[in-house]
């Protein structure tokens, strides 16, 4: 439900707000030890801090791309990657 918050915050261009629902959902996720939705999450904290905070945006996507790995989804690696 988190995540979906802050897609929706983002949709409403509210970046703060996005990306409070976001981490939100990650802490959720990791505490589960679900790495699929660890991951996906990272990335997407990744993508919307990448223009206005790139260094921690740099730091989900690292992460982001470590677990994608770790798991073989290829598709969001090279993603995460690229970003």
């Amino acid at each position: 439900i988190q995540r979906i918050r802050g897609l929706l915050h983002l949709r409403k261009n509210d970046e703060e707000l996005a990306v409070y629902h976001l981490k939100r959902g990650l802490t959720i996720f990791e505490t589960a030890e679900d790495l699929y939705h660890t991951a996906l999450t990272h990335f997407l904290i990744g993508e919307v801090l990448s223009e206005n905070d790139p260094k921690t945006a740099s730091n989900h996507l690292i992460a982001a791309s470590e677990r994608f790995r770790k798991i073989g989804v290829e598709k969001y690696f090279a993603e995460a990657e690229e970003l």
